[in-house]
C-alpha cells in the first residue's frame, strides 16, 4: 500500500500552522503583559508570519483546482450563453451588432485583450478624473485631506517613522531613475529584453505624466510644520513618488508572473510588488508632504498608463509577430557580472535617495493658536463669554468632516497643570496611538484584561487630532469599561493662560462600529453625565475650580463616528486652575 507523499505533507503543514499559532496566541499573551512596546511589535510580527504560514498552505492545497474550476466555469457560462435561445434571436435580429459584440471576447488581439485594455484602462483613469474634479469643485472628499493627515499624525512612532521613510526613500526620483536602469540591465542580463524596454518605457512615461499634471494643477502641499523630511519646492497633485512605485513595480510584476511556473511564485511575486507600491505610497502621507487624494489620484494614473503600456504591447505583440531569430545570451560568467553591477546600481540610487531625503530632527514651527480675550469672575479666575467662545472651534467632526457632539468642558491653564489635575483624581494619561499600542489595546480588550495607559480612538477638532487624553476604570480595571477625555489646545488668552476644549464619554463595552466594521467601544448615550464625572472629580482638590459655563449649541443628539447614539444639553463647563 503506497502513500500520498503530497497529501501527508499537506496535513503536517496544516498541523504545524495549528500548534504555531496555539504558541503565537501564547506568546503574544506573555509578551504584551510582561514588555514594552518593542515586545508588542515582535508579536504583531510573529502573529503576520502565522498567518502567511496558513495562507501558504491553502494556497499550495487548494489553490491549482480552484483556478481550474473557475476557469472552466467561466467557459461553460460562455457556451451556456452563446446557445441560450433568447441570445441566438437576439444576433439572428441584429446580425451586425452581435457581430461587434461576438469579436469583442474573440480570442483575436483586437477582440478581448483590446476590450480588457480599453475597460480597465478606462476605469483607473476615470478614477483620477474623479479626484481631479473633486480637487477642482472642494468637493468633501479633497476637504477631509487635513483630518485624513492628522489621523495618520496621530499614529506617529518612531519605529514606523524609520520605516516610511525607507519607503519614500525606494520611490523617489534618484531611486527611481537608479532602480529603473538597474532592474532593467538585470532583465536584459537574464535574456528579458523586451521586459526590460517595457519597464524604461512604462516608467519614462508615469514621470512625464507627473510633470505635466503638477503643472496644470498647482495644488499646494501639506503645512510644512506636519512634514518629518523637507517638503519639497514642486507642486503637491499628483504624487510622483506614489506614480513611479505603481509604476515600476506593477510593471515589474506583470513582466516576471509569466516567467514563474508555480501559481504560489506568481501569487507572491504579485503581493510582494503591490506591497512596495502600496508603501511608497502611503510613506508620503505619513511624513507628511502629500495628501491623501494626490496618492490615490497617483496611483489611479498610474494603474491606467501600466494597463494601457502591457495590453498595447500584447496586441502590437501579437499582431505583428517577428521570425524567430534565436536570442544571443551571455555568458554565465557575463551574465552574473550584470546582475552584480545591477545590485551595484540600486544600491547607488537607495544610498543617493537617503541622502536627497534625510529624516529631520527639527521641524518648522507651526502656527500658534488664535488670541482671545477671557473675563474674569468674581474671584479674579478666568472665565469666558458665550461671545468670546464662538470664536473658538467648538464642535468636534467626522473624518468626512460632518459634525458631531460639542464639547463639554473647557480648561484654562498650562499643560503642566492640567496633566496634574487629572493625576491628583487618579487619571491616568492615555498612551499615544501606534500600531504597538493599538495592537495591544485590542488583545487586552478582547481578554478583558487591564491597560491602565490605552489609547484612544482619535477624534477631531479644527482639522485636528487631540493633544492630549485621559482615563481612568470603571470599576474593573480593564480596557472594555473606562471613563475617559480628549483635550485640544484651541487658543491662549491675552495674559498666556491656554484654552483647552474637551469631550468626555463613558466606554460601556466593546461593539462592531456601524460606520467603520472594526471593533471598538461602546460609549454611553449621555455625555453631559460624563462631563459632570469629571468636573466634580477635578473640583474635588483646590487646584481646580469651575469658573462658568459656556452654551455652545442647543439641545441636540446624533451619532458619532463609530454610531454610537448621544445627547447632549449643548452647555460646556469651564473650569481654570488656581
Amino acid at each position: 500500500m503506497t502513500t500520498n507523499r503530497p497529501r501527508l505533507w499537506a496535513r503536517h503543514r496544516m498541523i504545524a500552522a495549528v500548534l504555531v499559532l496555539v504558541l503565537a496566541g501564547w506568546t503574544n499573551a506573555v509578551v504584551t503583559q510582561w514588555t514594552d512596546r518593542s515586545g508588542a511589535l515582535i508579536a504583531v510580527l510573529v502573529s503576520a508570519g502565522v498567518v502567511l504560514l496558513v495562507f501558504d498552505w491553502l494556497l499550495d492545497l487548494i489553490g491549482p483546482p480552484t483556478w481550474r474550476f473557475l476557469r472552466g466555469l467561466v467557459v461553460d457560462i460562455g457556451h451556456a450563453i452563446g446557445t441560450n435561445t433568447g441570445v441566438v434571436a437576439l444576433q439572428r435580429r441584429w446580425p451586425r451588432f452581435s457581430g461587434w459584440l461576438k469579436r469583442r471576447f474573440s480570442r483575436h488581439p483586437h477582440g478581448l485583450a483590446l476590450t480588457v485594455t480599453v475597460l480597465l484602462a478606462g476605469y483607473f483613469f476615470y478614477g483620477f478624473l474623479a479626484i481631479v474634479f473633486d480637487l477642482l469643485g472642494s468637493a468633501p472628499l479633497v476637504a477631509a485631506d487635513p483630518r485624513v493627515s492628522a489621523l495618520v499624525e496621530a499614529f506617529r512612532a518612531p519605529e514606523l517613522t524609520r520605516f516610511m521613510w525607507m519607503g519614500t526613500v525606494v520611490g523617489g526620483t534618484v531611486s527611481t531613475i537608479f532602480f529603473t536602469a538597474g532592474i532593467a540591465l538585470l532583465l536584459w542580463a537574464w535574456s528579458r529584453r523586451e521586459a526590460a524596454t517595457q519597464l524604461v518605457l512604462t516608467v519614462a512615461t508615469g514621470s512625464a505624466a507627473v510633470a505635466v499634471a503638477k503643472l496644470l494643477f498647482h495644488r499646494q502641499r501639506p503645512p510644512a510644520a506636519n512634514a518629518l523630511i523637507i517638503s519639497p519646492s514642486s507642486y503637491s497633485f499628483p504624487s510622483g513618488h506614489s506614480m513611479s512605485g505603481v509604476v515600476m513595480f506593477i510593471t515589474l510584476a506583470i513582466v516576471l508572473i509569466p516567467v514563474l511556473h508555480t501559481l504560489r511564485g506568481r501569487f507572491m511575486t504579485g503581493v510582494v510588488c503591490t506591497a512596495i507600491a502600496l508603501w511608497i505610497g502611503l510613506s508620503r502621507i505619513y511624513l507628511g508632504v502629500h495628501w491623501a487624494t494626490d496618492v490615490y489620484a497617483s496611483w489611479c494614473l498610474g494603474l491606467a498608463i501600466v494597463v494601457a503600456f502591457t495590453g498595447g504591447l500584447y496586441i502590437h505583440r501579437s499582431t505583428h509577430p517577428r521570425r524567430a531569430r534565436p536570442l544571443k545570451s551571455l555568458s554565465p560568467n557575463r551574465r552574473w557580472i550584470a546582475s552584480g553591477a545591477a545590485v551595484a546600481v540600486i544600491a547607488c540610487g537607495l544610498m543617493l535617495g537617503a541622502a536627497r531625503d534625510p529624516l529631520t530632527r527639527v521641524r518648522v514651527a507651526g502656527s500658534p493658536p488664535p488670541i482671545v480675550h477671557t473675563s474674569l469672575d468674581g474671584n479674579g479666575l478666568p472665565t469666558l463669554s458665550a461671545a468670546e467662545a464662538r470664536r473658538l472651534p467648538l464642535v468636534t467632526q467626522k473624518l468626512q468632516g460632518s459634525t458631531q457632539e460639542p464639547v463639554g468642558l473647557i480648561y484654562i491653564g498650562t499643560r503642566q497643570q492640567l496633566t496634574q489635575a487629572f493625576a491628583a483624581a487618579g487619571w491616568n494619561v492615555a498612551d499615544k496611538a501606534t500600531p504597538s499600542t493599538v495592537f495591544r489595546a485590542a488583545v487586552t480588550a478582547l481578554t478583558n484584561q487591564p491597560y491602565a495607559t490605552a489609547p484612544v480612538t482619535p477624534a477631531f477638532l479644527g482639522n485636528k487630532t487631540q493633544d492630549i487624553a485621559f482615563e481612568q476604570p470603571d470599576g474593573k480595571a480593564t480596557v472594555r469599561r473606562r471613563h475617559h477625555t480628549r483635550f485640544w489646545l484651541v487658543s491662549t488668552d491675552t495674559a498666556g493662560r491656554q484654552i483647552w476644549a474637551a469631550t468626555a464619554s463613558l466606554d460601556t463595552g466593546l461593539e462592531l462600529g456601524s460606520t467603520i466594521p472594526l471593533p471598538t467601544h461602546h460609549i454611553a448615550p449621555d455625555i453631559d453625565t460624563e462631563r459632570d464625572y469629571i468636573v466634580q472629580q477635578l473640583t474635588a482638590s483646590a487646584a481646580t475650580t469651575v469658573t462658568g459655563t459656556v452654551r455652545i449649541s442647543q439641545p441636540t443628539s446624533g451619532f458619532n463616528a463609530q454610531g454610537d447614539a448621544f445627547f447632549t444639553a449643548g452647555v460646556a463647563t469651564v473650569l481654570a486652575a488656581r
